[in-house]
C-alpha cells in the first residue's frame, strides 16, 4: 500500500473530520497525494 492508495481511502472521511481545521494547502496536498500515480509513488503508468 502507497500514500496515494491511504489518500484515497481515508482522504473522504479525513475531510469531513477536519473540514473547519484544513487550510486550503491542505486540500490541495491531499488532491496532489491522490492524483499521483508515478513511478516513484509505487503505480504504474498505464498507456
Amino acid at each position: 500500500m502507497n500514500l496515494a492508495d491511504i489518500a484515497d481511502q481515508y482522504g473522504d472521511r479525513f475531510l469531513k473530520k477536519y473540514e473547519h481545521s484544513l487550510l486550503p494547502g491542505h486540500r490541495k496536498a491531499l488532491k496532489a497525494i491522490q492524483l499521483c500515480r508515478t513511478p516513484g509513488s509505487g503505480m504504474t503508468l498505464l498507456g
